[in-house]
């Protein structure tokens, strides 16, 4: 299981994978008053994606870059809140 976090206004966002055969990315929110928030989940169309929560970095205030291998070449995800 690998997974990344992601602070955005009143929410820290949570970024997880834990299924190796279709490779989604969960994203669930927790506010700070405790509340857990599911959102839907990240996915692409194509198959032989890997991604990488693990090594993802947040470049701004609603933006994460999330590494993802395929056929052995590197490539990102931008993902924007």
């Amino acid at each position: 299981m690998s997974f990344s976090t992601m602070i955005s206004g009143s929410e820290i966002h949570f970024l997880f994978n834990n299924d190796r055969r279709y490779q989604v990315v969960t994203n669930q929110g927790i506010s700070a008053s405790g509340m857990v928030n599911r959102y839907p989940t990240l996915k692409t169309d194509k198959k032989g994606y890997e991604f990488m929560p693990s090594l993802g970095k947040q470049t701004g205030a609603g933006q994460i870059i999330i590494p993802c291998s395929y056929r052995n070449n590197i490539c990102f995800a931008r993902i924007d809140f």
